[in-house]
């Protein structure tokens, strides 16, 4: 006697297997629930974190952050013994400036900059087992007819020379330069440089 095996429709097939899953999918969806922090729960649940406004501020920043220049005639700086000026024998030490940079922060209409300045101290014939200073001066200029003078500060930086080491790298940051924040249409510079020559 043989048996045989009922064949259904393919299509009835196809639509069993799918209302299994689908049940399937419902009892897995009553047993589990999204982490109330992860982004399927605050979807599910909403969430009650204020929005976070913009901050214009930072954008200003960086839109508006005035670039550093070393003034034409200031990037370096020659330092003689009394009464050798321009004698190559005669040099000290020499000092140049060779990076600078720059941070902006505005709040509360106030522009505070930190301005940095690096270079390097080489002694000369007459410098080695002496010392040597260098001002750097540091201003901020709005730019206009004719410019006026915002900031301006003079900070010092000053190296040793060993026999054995003529030259001392030497980095100056001024974090604290404080001047009122831009209004539209005006425009500022920063300016670093050498000053005035030192005093022997």
């Amino acid at each position: 006697m043989r048996l045989y095996r009922f064949a259904y429709p393919r299509r009835a097939r196809l639509a069993r297997a799918l209302a299994g899953l689908a049940v399937a999918a419902t009892l897995a969806a009553c047993n589990t629930t999204p982490e109330a922090d992860s982004v399927g729960g605050k979807i599910l649940r909403g969430t009650s974190e204020p929005a976070k406004a913009i901050d214009l501020e930072s954008l200003r920043a960086r839109s508006e952050c005035p670039k550093v220049e070393i003034r034409n005639g200031t990037e370096t700086l020659a330092v003689y013994e009394r009464g050798m000026d321009g004698v190559a024998e005669g040099l000290r030490y020499q000092a140049s400036i060779q990076r600078t940079a720059r941070e902006c922060f505005f709040s509360g209409g106030l522009l505070t900059m930190k301005v940095g300045v690096a270079g390097r101290i080489l002694a000369g014939p007459k410098g080695v087992g002496g010392s040597g200073s260098a001002p750097i001066r540091i201003a901020v200029i709005k730019s206009g007819e004719p410019d006026e003078v915002l900031y301006s500060q003079v900070r010092n930086v000053s190296a040793s020379f060993a026999a054995g080491n003529p030259g001392v790298d030497f980095s100056e940051v001024d974090d604290n330069v404080n001047v009122p924040a831009p209004a539209p249409g005006e425009s500022y510079r920063v300016f670093v440089g050498f000053d005035a020559k030192p005093g022997k």
